[in-house]
């Protein structure tokens, strides 16, 4: 093509920066699906948002402000100590039924700026 002189398609996706993932700052995860598995019990999938998810770390739930900890983290069907922002992972956790966890909650750590409802606010 004699009219274009630019890079390839591969060449201009190979030149993009990969974004910093915010792990310094609080914890944050956003609640996509819940189940409940026999013999597991109750099971979060979402992203992290920000900040670093680990196991046994205990969290605040909201807007309800309930405190738990997270059992296990698995990340494409493998058990990882661990996930940091930009993760998609699933975690189980004990003391919740399905319905009181749904789609747009938000997880954060309970003892680092734990999440909180907010009174109002301008979009």
């Amino acid at each position: 093509m004699g009219w274009y002189s630019g890079p390839t398609l591969c060449e201009a996706f190979d030149s993009f920066k990969q974004p910093k993932r915010p792990i310094l700052e609080p914890l944050r995860f956003a609640v996509r699906q819940v189940y409940k598995i026999g013999g597991v019990g109750t099971v979060v999938a979402g992203r992290v948002l920000t900040g670093v998810l680990k196991k046994k770390a205990t969290f605040q739930l909201a807007p309800k402000g309930i405190r738990s900890c997270f059992m296990s983290i698995e990340m494409y069907q493998q058990e990882v100590p661990q996930a940091i922002s930009g993760d998609n992972v699933e975690f189980s956790v004990k003391g919740f039924n399905v319905r009181s966890i749904r789609r747009g909650v938000v997880f954060g750590d309970a003892d680092n700026d734990p999440p909180i409802a907010a009174e109002s606010f301008v979009a």
